[in-house]
């Protein structure tokens, strides 16, 4: 059978906009962001200066995670997979 015959069988959004599963990494400057999103949906953090840890040995989150620059990431980040499920549900494509 064709894929589109069953295309009406999908959910509707096919995609949510409150979780993200897998993997994402967002970069602001020397920053490197990670959000790590586990199968029981349990979010982890972790947060590398790249220009003084390239290979993402230390990880600065507990350090660092209440500074106003990682909570921009954050939201950016947010922001972006955000889009990133609109552009999965067709939103920003005009038939």
């Amino acid at each position: 059978d064709p894929p589109s015959l069953h295309a009406n069988q999908l959910p509707s959004p096919p995609y949510t906009r409150d979780t993200f599963p897998g993997h994402s990494a967002w970069i602001d400057g020397d920053l490197k962001l990670h959000r790590i999103e586990s199968a029981t949906s349990d979010i982890r953090w972790e947060l590398y200066d790249l220009a003084k840890d390239p290979s993402e040995r230390m990880d600065l989150w507990n350090k660092r995670k209440n500074l106003k620059e990682v909570h921009r990431m954050q939201q950016d980040m947010r922001s972006w997979l955000v889009s990133v499920v609109a552009s999965l549900n067709g939103e920003d494509y005009t038939p």
